[in-house]
């Protein structure tokens, strides 16, 4: 005869040794399992006068000879069999306080696991708003003329001379940038070439520079869409510059960048 004791506490032991992963799918077993064992042990639902539910059934059934088939629709094969014995009311309150046990344990270890989560979730998000602006880059480069090509590399190399990549992207994204707005000329090669916009053009350091491959490199990722600027249209170098109010005064710093400061 199937021990009920010894499935419910076979349940509480399998719950326990569940991995912290499977806590909240473990709770639909625990359920289960619970339904079962009331009904089981509920013995008015088979007309038992007080004792245990398989008890009733197997006094129901004793004359047919029946107990044993049923049981064994019912009850997995690879259970003890014992003999069937009626659970007193310190044994029920004993399974009760093990399986409130196991649902407190479960629900208490899912709140870390929330917490957690949440934690490594506003982290990402601070990360996030800390990383700098990037337009996300595409392969289709940006359809331009061999005229306004040459002169965005030309203005790039004077521009940025011994700068990493980094720093020649920003210079040609401040020109795609005026490109753009109606505050400048829509050709590149006449938004260079604004009067007194930009001082190689000034100084003649335009016309001398011999274009490096890092530059082409860096031209080529700006017209692409690789964009560090975060909008900006102006860009200075202070440290070489005879004044810096107007910059200061009338426009929005944005980024700085290798000696370079950006702004909109």
């Amino acid at each position: 005869m199937l021990k009920i004791q010894s499935l419910l506490r076979f349940t509480i032991t399998s719950i326990k040794s569940v991995k912290k992963s499977m806590y909240k799918k473990s709770v639909v077993m625990v359920v289960g399992s619970t339904v079962i064992s009331i009904i089981l042990i509920n013995s008015t639902l088979f007309g038992g006068s007080g004792k245990n539910g398989l008890t009733a059934f197997a006094q129901m059934h004793t004359e047919e000879n029946y107990l044993g088939e049923e049981l064994e629709a019912v009850v997995p094969s690879d259970f003890e069999e014992q003999e069937i014995r009626t659970l007193s009311l310190e044994d029920y309150n004993i399974i009760e306080s093990e399986l409130l046990t196991s649902l407190e344990t479960i629900d208490q270890t899912s709140e870390v696991i929330d917490e957690e989560r949440e934690k490594q979730l506003q982290e990402k998000a601070k990360q996030l708003v800390n990383e700098p602006s990037v337009k996300a880059s595409s392969d289709q480069l940006l359809s331009i003329s061999k005229k306004d090509y040459e002169a965005l590399l030309k203005i790039v190399e004077a521009e940025a001379t011994g700068q990493d990549e980094k720093g020649k992207i920003l210079v040609a994204n401040v020109i795609l940038n005026r490109v753009e707005s109606s505050r400048f000329p829509n050709e590149i090669y006449e938004v260079i070439h604004q009067t007194n916009q930009f001082s190689p053009i000034t100084d003649g350091r335009y016309n001398s520079v011999n274009v490096t491959s890092s530059t082409k490199t860096a031209v080529e990722k700006a017209l692409k869409g690789e964009d560090y600027s975060n909008g900006a249209l102006f860009f200075i170098a202070k440290a070489s510059a005879s004044s810096v109010s107007w910059f200061e005064n009338n426009l929005t710093k944005v980024n700085e960048y290798q000696g370079h400061t950006f702004y909109k």
